[in-house]
């Protein structure tokens, strides 16, 4: 017993100085945690501090680019606004614009199409003047060739008149002779004369055949028909060779032809050939 109890006063002792030492380490501890909590605090409490001053500064640096933004914002909204006013009314002007040009452009194209007509209309009547000034030189073509053979028969009815003048004067034949042959040349002459009275050559109405265009020559009609100024010439120093032009003979019950009498022409093709001919018609 003496010997359990001195180990336990031994323990408890060293229980006791376990305490104390452990004690001593625990209030060295809580010292040194109290050092480091205020240190801690204390650097807590500046760092407070200086966020506090950062969190100033970054507010009033907030409220000045707040402040600033906003009255750029303002300029930036009036001048959106202006630029929009301006692109309004430049658009404004333009479409004014484009309508002042699409209605130019529109006046330009009827014009143009007025003109294109004109000009269609244009080359539709020269290309019909051609026509008809072909047709109508035809014509004078044909009429100098009957005027022609017309000089031909006055120059063979000269022949026959003066072979029956000499046929007169002649005393080589007897009485009976000379008789039958007057009788026959008087009846030659009575039929060429009768042919002769019913030709018809002189000037007519050139109105229906004149030339289309403004700065056309002189045109006279023979025989009812054009025949220029050249051809006129030609056919008036024909004539005179033969003696002066007589006037209109008809072709033995019909027209008379460039190849002889008897046989009425064909109807002329064209305008001015279809007038001639009904003329022609009408006067017989």
């Amino acid at each position: 017993k003496a010997e359990y109890e001195a180990k336990f006063s031994q323990l408890s002792g060293s229980m006791t100085t376990l305490k104390e030492e452990h004690d001593a380490q625990v209030a060295e501890f809580t010292k040194t945690l109290e050092n480091q909590k205020q240190e801690y605090e204390k650097r807590i409490n500046e760092f407070v501090a200086a966020l506090a001053a950062q969190k100033d500064g970054y507010e009033a640096q907030l409220n000045d680019l707040s402040a600033a933004l906003q009255a750029e914002k303002g300029a930036s909204a009036s001048k959106i606004e202006a630029l929009n006013a301006a692109l309004e009314a430049e658009k404004r002007a333009s479409e004014t614009k484009i309508n002042e040009n699409s209605a130019a452009l529109e006046e330009s194209k009827r014009q143009y199409e007025e003109q294109l007509k004109q000009y269609n209309a244009v080359i539709s009547q020269k290309q019909e003047y051609e026509v008809a000034l072909r047709e109508r030189d035809s014509i004078i073509s044909k009429l100098q060739a009957d005027v022609n053979s017309v000089a031909m028969e006055k120059g063979k009815l000269s022949q026959v008149v003066k072979e029956l003048e000499e046929a007169i004067k002649s005393k080589s034949t007897t009485i009976d002779q000379k008789e039958d042959k007057i009788g026959k040349l008087e009846d030659d002459i009575s039929s060429i004369k009768n042919q002769l009275a019913g030709l018809k050559i002189s000037s007519a109405d050139t109105t229906q055949l004149s030339t289309p265009s403004s700065s056309g020559s002189t045109r006279q009609i023979i025989g009812n028909a054009p025949v220029s100024g050249e051809g006129n010439n030609s056919i008036s120093s024909n004539v005179t060779d033969q003696g002066p032009a007589a006037p209109h003979v008809p072709p033995m019950g019909g027209q008379y032809q460039s190849g002889g009498f008897g046989h009425p022409p064909p109807p002329p093709q064209g305008y001015y050939g279809q007038q001639y001919y009904q003329q022609q018609q009408q006067q017989q």
